[in-house]
């Protein structure tokens, strides 16, 4: 696999984790869910790719549902 296909992995990885918090009821399936974005974030940043500067999931998109 090349960096180039690893980084859509991982940003293809990065949407479901934000599709999955949307909406979610409990508070520590949601800390989990950042948690694992932000470790896929930090992951990117290491891989070259050009990512948001903060990496937590934005509530006001969660709550929006825009994914």
């Amino acid at each position: 696999m090349t960096d180039q296909e690893r980084i859509e992995c991982i940003q293809t990885a990065r949407r479901l984790i934000e599709q999955a918090a949307i909406g979610a009821s409990n508070p520590m399936i949601e800390t989990i869910l950042g948690d694992a974005d932000q470790c896929l974030h930090w992951a990117l940043w290491n891989l070259g790719s050009d990512v948001e500067f903060i990496p937590e999931l934005a509530p006001a998109r969660l709550a929006e549902g825009a994914v």
